[in-house]
């Protein structure tokens, strides 16, 4: 059998396929000398560096597709500008509710008493059960008076003790003639300017035809001052006007207790037209307490020597 060799040309080979001519190598060559032509040994040095390069490159090829492609990564989220804070109301504060005194007057007006004379009209107030205070100008040199209530019938009591200095009376009754309860006493100090008050009374009016007085009359003022008078007391002065009859009635703070009991006026005398001022007083109820204590010590001590009379 017969071979027939065909020349070939190794420079038109690298226009082959690439991926072949490394294996064609050593066929080049027995083609080469079969040709009877020979190859330079600079074309063959030529053809094996194309085939080792190209060699490089498939197994460079091979071992990049072998890589599992990255994933591709997730977008970054666009950071988002944090919302302005609102600012926060401040919350107002809690309103601190005011005195009720239209309660305080309901709560006590009926302890409050009128002092019915002959001439005259003061009011007295209940202090403890079956006795009642009020100023000794109000019951004068009277032994006995007669007690109007707001509501109830009248009573008569007897004036147990005076003190002029003090512009003070006790006036001792049956307890069964009221159903009032004895007012609650507190203080009060020059720290307390101005507080506002409240001062009870019987100004005006006549009695009603069953004998009760009508309920007391209202005026409100404040605390102005505290002036010690010596053997008079301690006195608040106070910007509620006091009127005739009024004299004896309690004062009250802002909490329903007694501070003091209305005692009187001064009056300032008018210059050409000028109009007239008043100052207007009450003594304080640490005065009225201390002298009602005494009081009672000594009665307490009469009583437990046998006579009922007051010292």
């Amino acid at each position: 059998m017969s071979v027939t060799a065909t020349c070939l040309n190794p420079k038109s080979l690298l226009g082959t396929q690439r991926i072949l001519l490394l294996a064609l190598v050593p066929v080049l060559v027995l083609l080469a000398a079969a040709c009877g032509g020979g190859i330079s040994e600079e074309d063959l040095d030529l053809a094996i560096e194309a085939a080792q390069q190209i060699a490089v490159e498939n197994a460079v090829a091979t071992a990049v597709s072998a890589i599992p492609p990255a994933p591709t990564p997730a977008p970054t989220a666009t950071p988002q500008r944090a919302p302005t804070p609102q600012p926060r109301a401040t919350p107002a504060p809690t309103a601190t509710p005011g005195p009720n005194f239209a309660q305080i007057y309901k709560d006590n007006v009926f302890s409050v008493f009128q002092i019915d004379l002959v001439n005259t009209r003061g009011s007295a107030w209940l202090i403890d059960e079956g006795v009642l205070v009020t100023n000794q100008h109000v019951v004068g040199d009277n032994e006995v008076v007669l007690v109007r209530q707001a509501i109830e019938a009248p009573f008569t009591a007897v004036v147990a003790t005076t003190d002029t200095d003090r512009d003070l009376a006790l006036l001792f009754f049956d307890p069964a003639a009221t159903t009032a309860l004895p007012l609650l006493t507190g203080t009060m100090t020059a720290d307390e300017i101005p507080e506002p008050l409240m001062a009870l009374g019987y100004s005006e009016g006549s009695p009603k035809p069953d004998g009760s007085a009508g309920a007391a009359r209202v005026k409100m003022g404040v605390l102005s001052q505290m002036i010690d008078l010596g053997p008079a007391g301690i006195n608040l002065t106070m910007d509620a006007a006091i009127d005739p009859g009024e004299s004896g009635g309690p004062v009250l703070n802002k909490r329903g207790l007694v501070v003091g009991m209305n005692r009187g006026i001064r009056v300032s005398s008018p210059i050409d037209d000028s109009p007239v001022f008043g100052t207007f007083f009450a003594l304080h109820v640490d005065d009225i307490k201390i002298w009602y204590e005494t009081i009672r010590t000594i009665l307490s001590q009469q009583l437990a020597l046998g006579t009922t009379e007051p010292g």
